[in-house]
């Protein structure tokens, strides 16, 4: 290969102005899922995200079956789209028993709480893994090839594209995820639908109040029917309020790793897979695409991204000034911003559990 040889990548699906405008938007997600934030943010960032990921993998769909597109395109859209938005594809919440236990355990419910962002979400999921698998064995034959050099896919470390190995593993993953993602969307859409699954008492625990971890989350005995079990607790989606001093104690080290480990696995190692993956598929390719400013696309990404994280930093920044109405302001959000209102039994359970929190804190 000659020295200044390069592939021409397409700017509105990975260009550098696409590719920063879905970092920060993940970003925004990320804060907003580990901070006092309202349910109508979050949904709000995430129907922006869905906005640019429908549009971004749908033009891959659509450029890879007409056979126009190159052969890294896919793989590099799917991380942008997909990879490193994974841990946004369920809304799983827990509600503490109304009546207090016997044994003076708390036990605790699980449940999912679809909205229609998260539905789009999940349709979108499903869909791209499982063209996915498609692609992995019949569709990358038909893509157009690197002018310079052989393709390269990239798992953190880049390995040759066509490998029958990767192919076979790549399609695999794609039809088991395609699934996983299809049985949560028609789940999510059924509990949506039928109004089964109502908005429960803590509906905005993980993300309006601190984060609820395994720390701040005690498990009694195993639920009965009609419950979820205790293993999902590890689905919950822990922030850094546990991760205190206290939590790293000599005496609680073993707990104070497992949490970090907890808040690595669920917040961050998907994203970090898939930005490292990304960034270093386009430069062992030589892709090169237009700047920002030549591409419409690639602005409208950037503008979105950067006015999601916006979004967050002010969100937060109200929450820290006015701690003292926050838990009111909590209220009155959940109340006509969920996906579907809570009933007046449940909201005064919620004004229970907002007492006991904030006299928590006056403790601690």
């Amino acid at each position: 290969m000659t020295d200044g040889c390069h592939n021409t990548g397409d700017g509105d699906l990975y260009g550098i102005g696409v590719r920063i405008g879905l970092y920060v938007q993940w970003f925004a997600g990320l804060l907003l899922r580990n901070h006092h934030s309202s349910w109508q943010t979050i949904s709000t960032v995430r129907a922006a995200n869905n906005v640019l990921g429908i549009s971004i993998m749908v033009a891959s769909i659509v450029n890879t079956a007409r056979g126009v597109t190159l052969v890294t395109d896919f793989l590099l859209t799917y991380y942008l789209t997909i990879a490193l938005f994974y841990s946004e594809s369920y809304n799983l919440l827990s509600k503490p028993e109304e009546t207090a236990p016997r044994d003076g355990k708390i036990k605790r419910y699980y449940f999912l709480q679809p909205d229609v962002p998260l539905l789009l979400q999940n349709f979108l999921f499903a869909s791209a893994s499982l063209f996915g698998g498609w692609f992995w064995i019949r569709g990358l034959s038909g893509s157009a090839q690197l002018e310079c050099g052989p393709a390269k896919a990239a798992v953190i470390v880049s390995f040759d594209l066509h490998n029958s190995h990767w192919k076979t593993f790549a399609a695999t993953m794609s039809i088991l995820v395609g699934s996983i993602f299809t049985f949560f969307f028609f789940g999510h859409l059924y509990i949506f639908c039928t109004g089964e699954v109502r908005s429960e008492p803590l509906i905005a625990v993980a993300g309006l109040l601190a984060p609820v971890s395994s720390q701040h989350a005690p498990m009694g005995p195993r639920p009965q029917r009609g419950n979820r079990s205790q293993d999902l607790e590890l689905l919950l989606r822990p922030g850094w309020y546990g991760l205190s001093q206290e939590s790293i104690a000599f005496g609680t080290l073993v707990q104070g790793l497992r949490s970090l480990f907890h808040l690595f696995i669920i917040n961050l190692a998907g994203p970090i897979v898939a930005i490292t993956s990304v960034e270093i598929m386009i430069r062992d390719n030589h892709l090169l695409t237009d700047g920002i400013f030549e591409s419409t696309g690639q602005m409208i990404a950037l503008t979105a991204g950067i006015s999601s994280l916006c979004l967050a930093c002010w969100e937060i920044l109200t929450t820290w000034r006015e701690p003292k109405v926050s838990a009111k302001q909590m209220l009155a959000r959940m109340r006509y911003s969920s996906a579907q209102p809570i009933r007046d039994q449940e909201l005064r359970v919620l004004q229970v559990h907002l007492a006991e929190q904030e006299e928590s804190q006056r403790r601690n």
